[in-house]
């Protein structure tokens, strides 16, 4: 479900063409395996998403300023690489989430 709040987060705000493409596999169906989605990673042995490369999901050409809800990431406690660039950040808003460190996910 955190997977779909992130897609719904892109579309929401602009996604490109690509980035349309590339979510295109995240559907809200229980018996989808979301380790077998594009731009997803897990890790063999836990099953859980050790990896996301978001990059370029985010048009420069979108409407207004793209900001970022880092607590998006909280529910992925397995999450070792986040890639996000390319997508025209203009900022980041207030920690929304649980109190797991956010340091600790973004780290740039």
């Amino acid at each position: 479900m955190a997977l779909l709040q992130i897609k719904a987060f892109f579309v929401s705000n602009g996604a490109s063409d690509y980035g349309l493409h590339k979510l295109d596999s995240w559907v809200d169906d229980r018996s989808a395996n979301c380790c077998g989605w594009d731009l997803v990673k897990c890790n063999p042995l836990t099953g859980h998403v050790s990896d996301l490369s978001l990059a370029k999901l985010h048009s420069i050409f979108a409407d207004g300023y793209l900001f970022l809800n880092g607590s998006l990431f909280l529910p992925f406690e397995d999450l070792r690489g986040l890639d996000l660039s390319l997508n025209w950040f203009h900022g980041f808003v207030e920690d929304e989430g649980k109190s797991r460190d956010l340091d600790d996910i973004l780290e740039f």
